[in-house]
């Protein structure tokens, strides 16, 4: 099997649908005819794992968010940072393709699903209002602070920030990992609670949901962090190219948050 052969199958999953004319879902560097026997998959294609893909042998490693920190991906001339990291890459050898819409456009968004899945929340998947945002309903109403602890405890993290209200139950959660946007309409409609979400505007949408909660609205933003929103989900990707080609030697390459915390 080459690269671009298994390429196409991940085009193919799970009939995604995606308007290839305009997809971010592209090759960034290297030779997609030669075989492929080593798969690497990660959420940012840092430095690090870069360098963890090439010491592994990797010949594919397939990364969630862009690797030039936008989706248009320009590696600017005079740029040390991006030319280093660009020299880094064409030396390691290695195909860096990024697998973004693909699987937020399936008809079960991988990403929000694999979230969700591994949360340890108790509840249904209701269905997807937006792109890349998925409604979940709990078996038992929670309060944002036993959502944001089990999250915590689940998702292996310890440092989700919550904006709203803390202590009012609810039921509706709309899980929009990453970035997706459309939180300020989750928050404007009765059909959602709570928003988990990886970032937000804090002087727009965390400031709308402080003022909705004191006015006496009982919702709330949790936020998890970019990386740790969308991380299980590329995990699953990783379990299920391992299932499907057991011939084939795929790992999850971890990237850790992008924050240090000191406590």
């Amino acid at each position: 099997m080459t690269v671009q052969d298994l390429l196409e199958e991940l085009k193919k999953l799970n009939n995604s649908n995606v308007n290839y004319d305009k997809t971010v879902d592209t090759v960034k560097c290297g030779d997609t005819s030669r075989t492929v026997t080593k798969v690497g998959v990660t959420m940012f294609a840092t430095a690090d794992i870069i360098r963890q893909a090439a010491e592994k042998g990797m010949e594919l490693l397939i990364t969630h968010e862009p690797t030039f920190y936008g989706d248009k991906e320009t590696v600017l001339a005079d740029d040390p940072v991006m030319t280093a990291k660009q020299t880094l890459l064409k030396e390691s050898n290695i195909v860096l393709y990024r697998y973004h819409d693909h699987p937020h456009a399936m008809p079960e968004d991988m990403i929000d699903n694999g979230t969700i899945y591994a949360s340890g929340l108790k509840g249904t998947i209701t269905g997807k209002p937006y792109w890349a945002v998925t409604g979940f309903a709990l078996d038992e109403a929670m309060s944002a602070r036993r959502i944001a602890e089990t999250l915590e405890k689940n998702l292996k993290t310890r440092h989700i920030r919550i904006a709203g209200a803390m202590d009012v139950p609810g039921r509706k959660i709309a899980f929009a990992c990453g970035t997706p946007g459309h939180i300020r309409e989750c928050l404007q409609s009765p059909e959602w609670d709570f928003v988990v979400t990886g970032e937000i505007c804090e002087w727009g949408d965390g400031e709308y949901a402080r003022d909705l909660a004191q006015l006496g609205g009982g919702k709330a933003i949790l936020v998890l962090g970019h990386c740790i929103s969308e991380r299980a989900g590329m995990e699953y990707l990783a379990e299920l190219l391992q299932e499907k080609h057991p011939e084939l030697q795929v790992s999850y390459l971890e990237c850790g948050d992008v924050y240090h915390f000191t406590v």
